[in-house]
């Protein structure tokens, strides 16, 4: 999941001058120097000792909690954020801040009930909305989430990932061409978007539009070369418009930049077998079980396939591996959601 996340109120800074004062006040300011120099730990272990010294200051609580977070410090960032909490129960800085942490955690029904808080406290701030409406998203909710991203977006029309995150919200709901709508929008608002593109080819592809997804694909390949997911992508659309011969080109693209992507071969040996290359082709599904034993799928490819060349004479070798019930749909598009 790629992430854009919403802060809300920055790290406050202690007037005077206080440093070499064993107070806490000289502490937390001194650790706010810390954090503007991004040195996180020096910053953590001032702000402890401002704690230690008055337990009840909740700002030190709340810059203790954005250091951690900020250190991927998660669960002890999420404890200082309730004990600043404790302090300002209706702070939204923190309320909006432990939502998002609750949500990096995977705590996304807690992440939801924390993010509620902050936009019944604050209903005119688009931020809020928008955080709350990812993490209904991630919570399996996208028709609530649809609401929150129609909400952000009346407080702020023009921001892109709200137009992108409503669209993953509407294509997960089933609603592939108002999603199209939204990742046209998020594009044409930050030309430099690729996940909007590499969005919109997936929705274009869902439709059975594969010139057009093979497009946007592209796009995303000019702005992000090396992306493997549009890489593959790219393959699938033209395997599905029956190019088989840019499809192999592509997927063999794909391979180069992921070698250890064992659906990549699986797709590749798939369209060199229709292709007739019927060796070339057992050699990717060679390789796939390899790189995944456990799945079926890649082991009924070759499996399949090892039966046919031995049964013709060519004598290529035997399955490897062990069978498994273990599924991985093949030629699943892949997806990225840019969420939060």
């Amino acid at each position: 999941m790629i992430v854009k996340l919403k802060y809300l109120g920055a790290i406050l800074l202690v007037a005077g001058s206080l440093f070499g004062q064993n107070t806490a006040a000289a502490h937390l300011a001194s650790g706010n120097t810390y954090v503007k120099q991004h040195e996180w730990s020096q910053a953590i272990a001032e702000y402890r000792m401002a704690i230690n010294l008055n337990p009840n200051l909740a700002q030190a609580h709340y810059n203790l909690a954005n250091a951690l977070a900020q250190q991927g410090k998660l669960n002890a960032a999420i404890d200082e954020y309730r004990a600043e909490l404790r302090l300002e129960p209706n702070d939204v800085r923190g309320l909006n801040n432990l939502g998002l942490a609750l949500g990096r955690a995977g705590q996304w029904q807690q992440a939801v009930a924390e993010l509620r808080k902050t936009v019944r406290l604050n209903p005119g701030d688009e931020g809020a909305h928008y955080n709350l409406a990812n993490a209904l998203a991630a919570d399996g909710n996208p028709q609530a989430a649809i609401i929150e991203f129609f909400t952000a977006l009346r407080l702020k029309p023009n921001d892109a990932w709200a137009h992108n995150n409503l669209g993953n919200a509407l294509a997960a709901s089933g609603d592939l061409q108002r999603a199209e709508v939204e990742f046209r929008q998020a594009a044409a608002l930050k030309p430099e978007f690729a996940d909007a593109y590499f969005n919109l080819g997936n929705a274009l592809l869902a439709q059975g539009h594969f010139n057009e997804a093979i497009w946007e694909y592209r796009i995303v390949l000019l702005l992000a070369p090396g992306d493997a997911a549009a890489q593959e992508n790219l393959a699938y659309a033209y395997s599905r418009e029956g190019d088989l011969t840019r499809a192999a080109f592509e997927y063999r693209w794909a391979v180069g930049l992921h070698p250890a992507d064992a659906t990549a071969h699986d797709n590749l040996g798939q369209v060199l077998e229709k292709q007739g290359r019927l060796a070339a082709a057992f050699q990717q599904y060679e390789t796939a079980s390899k790189l995944a034993p456990e799945n079926s799928k890649y082991r009924a490819d070759y499996t399949r396939l090892a039966g046919a060349l031995k049964k013709a004479g060519t004598g290529q070798g035997h399955p490897v591996g062990k069978d498994s019930a273990g599924r991985r749909r093949q030629d699943a598009v892949r997806k990225r959601q840019a969420a939060s």
